[in-house]
Formats: C-alpha cells, sequence, structure tokens
C-alpha cells in the first residue's frame, strides 16, 4: 500500500513537472512568435518606407528633368534668357560659382553666339558673392503630355555605359521649318559625341548635327535624337512630346481663362469657349515658383483643377495646346489661391 502511495505521488510530482516544462516551451514559442512577427512587420515598414522614398527620388528626377525642358524653350531669344536667368540675381550668381551649371546653359545657346556673349558680359558685371548655395533646378512647368525618359543600350561589356540626360529645345507644337536643338546634361565620358536622328523610327539619312531643322517629310512624325560618344557603349535617347505640325499649320489663336473661386479645395474650370479652331484641346496647369515662374502641377490633362493647402498664396496659370494648331495659349490669375 505504501508502495502504491508513493508512486502515486510520484506521478503526480512527474505530471506536475512536464506540465510546468510545457508552459514554459509555449511560453518560449509564443514569445519567439512574437519576435518574428515584430521582426517581419519591421522588415515590411523598412521596405515601404525604401519603396516610398525611391519613388519619391523618382518622381524629383522627373521633375528636375520636366522643369529643364521647359527651360530650354525660352532660352533662345534674349527676352527668354532676360526673363529666366539675368533678371534672377541668385541664379546668375550660382551660373558663375557652379561651372557645370553654367556650362549647361552654354550648351542650350551653341547656335546664339551673340547671347553667350550677352551672359558672359552679365556674369563679368555681377558683384562679389561671398557664398552662394547650389542652383536649384530651373523652376519652369512642363508639357502636359506624357515625357519620354532617356533610354540607353548597351552594346559592348568591355566599355562603360553612356549615362546622363538629353534634352530637346523645341516649341511644345513643333512645326516643319523649326530647329530642334539638343542639350546634354551630366553626360558621362570624354570622347567625341555623335547625332542621329530619327523620323519615328527612321534614321533620317544626313541628320547628325547637334541641331535639325524639321521639313514637311517630317509631318505627322515623333522626332527623336539618339546621342552616342566615342569610348562609351550604348546610347542616351530623347523624343519630342508631340508629332510635328506641317509648315501649313495655323497659329493657335483666341483666348481662354480660369472660371471659379481661388480658394483651397474649390474646383477651377477651364473655359476654352474663346478659343478658334476645332482640333482636341490638352490642357496644362501650372502654379506659381517665383516672380515669373511656374512648374507644372502634375493635374495630368484635365480641364479641370482643384488647388490643395500646397497651392496657398500662389497664384495659378493655364496653358493650352490644340491639335493642328502651332502654338499654345495662357492664361493667368490675377491673385493667389487663399486658405478655406
Amino acid at each position: 500500500m505504501k508502495k502504491i502511495v508513493i508512486l502515486t505521488m510520484l506521478a503526480v510530482f512527474l505530471a506536475a513537472t512536464v506540465s510546468g516544462q510545457n508552459r514554459v516551451l509555449q511560453e518560449q514559442n509564443r514569445r519567439l512568435e512574437q519576435e518574428q512577427n515584430r521582426r517581419l512587420e519591421q522588415g515590411r515598414r523598412e521596405q515601404q518606407q525604401a519603396e516610398q522614398q525611391s519613388r519619391q527620388m523618382e518622381q524629383q528626377r522627373l521633375q528636375r528633368e520636366r522643369e529643364a525642358i521647359e527651360l530650354l524653350r525660352d532660352l533662345n531669344t534674349l527676352e527668354g534668357l532676360e526673363r529666366e536667368i539675368m533678371r534672377n540675381p541668385q541664379r546668375m550668381q550660382s551660373l558663375r560659382t557652379n561651372p557645370t551649371y553654367l556650362q549647361f546653359i552654354m550648351s542650350l545657346l551653341s547656335d546664339s553666339p551673340e547671347l553667350q556673349q550677352v551672359l558672359r558680359d552679365r556674369l563679368a558685371a555681377l558683384p562679389p558673392a561671398e557664398s552662394v548655395p547650389a542652383p536649384a533646378a530651373p523652376a519652369r512647368p512642363a508639357p502636359a503630355r506624357p515625357d519620354p525618359v532617356a533610354a540607353t543600350s548597351t552594346t559592348s561589356s568591355s566599355l562603360d555605359r553612356l549615362t546622363g540626360s538629353v534634352f530637346l529645345n523645341a516649341p511644345i507644337t513643333p512645326k516643319a521649318g523649326n530647329t530642334i536643338r539638343v542639350a546634354t546634361s551630366n553626360l558621362g565620358g570624354t570622347g567625341d559625341i555623335s547625332y542621329r536622328w530619327y523620323r519615328g523610327d527612321t534614321v533620317i539619312s544626313g541628320a547628325t548635327e547637334q541641331r535639325y531643322t524639321s521639313t514637311d517629310d517630317d509631318a505627322g512624325h515623333i522626332i527623336r535624337v539618339e546621342v552616342s560618344r566615342s569610348g562609351n557603349s550604348g546610347t542616351v535617347s530623347r523624343a519630342l512630346n508631340n508629332p510635328v505640325l506641317p509648315s501649313s499649320a495655323p497659329n493657335i489663336t483666341g483666348s481662354i481663362s480660369i472660371v471659379g473661386t481661388l480658394v483651397e479645395g474649390q474646383p477651377l474650370r477651364a473655359d476654352t469657349s474663346g478659343l478658334n479652331g476645332t482640333g482636341e484641346i490638352s490642357y496644362r496647369w501650372e502654379r506659381q515658383t517665383g516672380p515669373s515662374t511656374f512648374s507644372w502641377l502634375h493635374s495630368d490633362n484635365n480641364s479641370t483643377y482643384t488647388p490643395g493647402s500646397a497651392q496657398v498664396g500662389q497664384r495659378i496659370r493655364l496653358s493650352v495646346t490644340r491639335a493642328g494648331y502651332y502654338g499654345e495659349i495662357r492664361f493667368t490669375t490675377d491673385t493667389p489661391v487663399t486658405a478655406r
């Protein structure tokens, strides 16, 4: 009888010990699972943050390219040069202290030596500056239509792939007879630069210069340029946003306006009833970024736009083009957007 009692007590003790160990193991497993879940969640958050940062950097890069493209459109006249650079003291100082930026602007004016000399004279006349920050990207709006992204292609693994950006200086609605000029930014390598122009996917015979003057043969086609450099593999290319119009295409005429209340959250509408012609209309909404500069609002190609809190204190500008017509019509509000 005594043995039975002892064995029973021993069995109870062992059962309690095993049960306690099981509870300890369960608690350890629970904590391990929590730690694994925490690490997985942290990894997901870090991945989301990295992806968001990557998207933001890509958007900033595209915005800088769009602004640079828009800047090209108005630098080929003294009036445009005055408006965009010479009347902006900070940008003028940046040109003097940043050789890369100055070289880029000079390349835009490569076929206008007189404008290059005017700019040099203005820079030489500037007073000394103690410290000038690096220049911001030129704040100019971009075309409302999607902008083609520079493409590269590798032809030899033994050479460094050509990198950098290519821009085309041309009207937003190019017309036969317009001269299209190439400018490059941060182009890798040091070899000779070569150009090849395309009409759609067809190489334009004899077009191998930095500038190309369109003809009526280009009407209805997108003009594209490929830039290569000796000592590097691949090319960097850029295409116009819109097809070339024939030389007989009429200029866009008429008037437009913005209808609505300039208050945060209140929709604005483009009134194009005064615009002449019958072709499809494209819209570009812009916000004021300086005394005479505007930047694209990325509102797609819509006839309406609703300003947000970021636009409070800024004037709004609307630019429209019409299919089959040369040029664009603009309208700028007299007063800025106010908070609600």
